[in-house]
């Protein structure tokens, strides 16, 4: 598995997490007790800084989210994104 690909599809999906709550980051951030900066960096720089396992679990209680459920969908959608990958580079669809 692509780390990287992973990073960057996590954050992505957390940062839509925070906008559909009606929360702000600063708020996710605060509640899931990960200072601003490191929070930011993490989100808007993944291919950088790397969420770590105790963070996803802080920001996933502050948005009421499933641990599990999340990383299964960051999982399902990182394989889409693979599959597609190696579909278009054996000149497929």
């Amino acid at each position: 598995m692509d780390t990287l690909t992973y990073s960057m599809t996590l954050a992505q999906m957390i940062s839509r997490a925070i906008e559909q709550s009606g929360k702000t980051k600063q708020q996710v951030a605060q509640a899931s007790g990960i200072p601003w900066t490191t929070f930011c960096r993490r989100l808007d720089h993944p291919e950088k800084s790397f969420l770590t396992i105790p963070e996803v679990i802080s920001i996933c209680d502050a948005l009421a989210l499933n641990f599990i459920g999340v990383l299964s969908e960051v999982e399902q959608s990182v394989d889409g994104k693979q599959f597609k990958s190696e579909a278009l580079a054996e000149g497929g669809e």
